[in-house]
Parts: structure tokens; C-alpha cells; sequence
């Protein structure tokens, strides 16, 4: 599934720099997306999409904010810049400022922002982070009034947010994986049973055992689907007044 998973994140990625290639062969990604995929980690990619969105526009600073579980608030997770130039908040409401209504509507949107009390004034641009047409984050540059971003910027940062966000997100669920199965305990089947039949007493061996075996595969599919129990009765094929029987019966509770 892993495998997959990055394959089919791979293949979109060079397809989309082929297309762009095509357009306008004054952009060139190509490395900006192997420095990408060359990350080991979601965080690590969210700091490689803002120093390459920096790297190619010389803003003053680059912040980038995701929304939190409940959806309502945009949290900064990585900021590059100038110092002083730390204007940005750290949390933002959704569809609060440039940045906020850019993750709200999906949209790139442009302003100004001044700080340090008016003296300074910048131009702002921010792009949203999209997975399926939803936003999950927003990208947020700073440019000095006197040295705008040049032609071509909104486009390379488009395209940057939109390939970054499949990485980042692949990683993300890569991660995820990872710390369920770490979570899982290991289970040899067949060391088990031996045991588990060699020191039952006379005449319990099967109801013992299966008593066992079914207590451990309950755990495991609670945990695989983090003790939800619509999803696990699903798994297990069980309606839901059974499984919470079952779950009553060995005492099977999230710690």
C-alpha cells in the first residue's frame, strides 16, 4: 500500500511538470519536486515547500499555516524570514485576513500588510494548501512595496502548493500507518496456539483457546480503527449490540 501510495504520487507529480514544461519553460520544478519526494517526513516537506516558495520569490518571509482537527483555526507550522519581518500571528480564524479568507475560499489572493507600527508596508500574497478541492492550509509570502513579485510568481506558487500538498499528504498517511502498526501488538498465531495448548487443563483446550484467539483479534481491529465501534463491528462483521457485548465480556476499553 505504501508502495502505491508513493508511485501514484510520483507518476502525478512528473506528469504535472511535463504539462508545465509544455506552457511556460521558464518554470522549471523538476528539482523542487525530487527535493520533495526526497523528504522522510510531513514536517520536513512543509519546511522544503517554504524555502523553495522563498527561494524562487525573495520574499521578506514565508509562513505557513494548517488548519487545526476542528477546522475553524489556521496554526502556523513554519515561518522563513527576515528578522522583523514576523508580522503574521501565530494561530489565524478561518477567513480571518488575506490568509485566512485565501484557505477559506481556495483561492490565491493578494494585499498589503504594514508593520512595526505602519513604517514598513509589504506586499502580501497567500495560496491555499488543497487536497480534493478542500483546504487543509495556506501559503502566506511577504514582499517589500518597492520590490513587488514578478510575473510568473503566482503561477510557480500555485503549482508549488498544489504538487507539495500531494506529498505532504501521502507522508502524512504513510506516517499514520506507521504508528498504527507500531501500535499493534506483535502476534504469532502459531507460537500462541502451541502454548496456549500445551498448558490448558483437560477438556478446556478449544474453549480456551478460541477464547483467547477471539479476545485478540477484537483488540486488534478496536486499535487498527482506534476504538471506534461502528468501523471495527464492520471489520469483524459483527452488528454493534454484539460487538459491545463481546467488548463488556474481556474488557476490552481504550486506555
Amino acid at each position: 500500500m505504501r508502495a502505491r501510495q508513493l508511485i501514484l504520487c510520483t507518476v502525478s507529480l512528473f506528469n504535472a511538470l511535463e504539462m508545465l514544461r509544455s506552457k511556460d519553460p521558464l518554470i522549471e520544478l523538476h528539482d523542487v519536486v525530487l527535493s520533495l519526494l526526497a523528504q522522510n517526513s510531513s514536517a520536513s516537506c512543509l519546511r522544503a515547500i517554504a524555502m523553495r516558495a522563498r527561494e524562487f520569490t525573495q520574499a521578506v518571509s514565508v509562513s505557513l499555516f494548517l488548519l487545526d482537527c476542528v477546522g475553524e483555526t489556521l496554526e502556523r507550522a513554519v515561518f522563513l524570514g527576515e528578522e522583523g519581518a514576523d508580522s503574521t500571528p501565530q494561530k489565524l480564524r478561518l477567513g480571518e485576513g488575506v490568509a485566512g479568507r485565501s484557505a477559506l475560499v481556495g483561492k490565491v489572493l493578494h494585499g498589503e500588510e504594514a508593520i512595526n507600527g505602519g513604517k514598513a508596508s509589504y506586499s502580501q500574497i497567500a495560496v491555499p494548501l488543497m487536497v480534493t478541492n478542500q483546504s487543509f492550509g495556506v501559503l502566506v509570502l511577504l514582499s517589500k512595496i518597492n520590490s513587488p513579485f514578478e510575473d510568473g510568481t503566482e503561477e510557480y506558487l500555485e503549482t508549488l502548493a498544489k504538487y507539495g500538498s500531494q506529498v505532504f499528504t501521502s507522508l502524512q498517511k504513510l506516517e499514520t500507518l506507521s504508528e498504527e502498526q507500531e501500535s499493534t501488538p506483535h502476534f504469532e498465531i502459531g507460537d500462541y496456539l502451541k502454548d496456549r495448548i500445551m498448558h490448558a487443563a483437560p477438556g478446556t483446550i478449544f474453549s480456551s483457546v478460541m477464547r483467547d484467539l477471539e479476545r485478540e483479534v477484537l483488540l486488534i481491529v478496536l486499535r487498527q480503527n482506534h476504538f471506534n465501534k461502528t468501523k471495527s463491528a464492520e471489520a469483524l462483521g459483527l452488528n454493534r449490540v454484539t460487538l459491545d457485548k463481546k467488548i463488556q465480556q474481556y474488557g476490552l476499553y481504550e486506555v
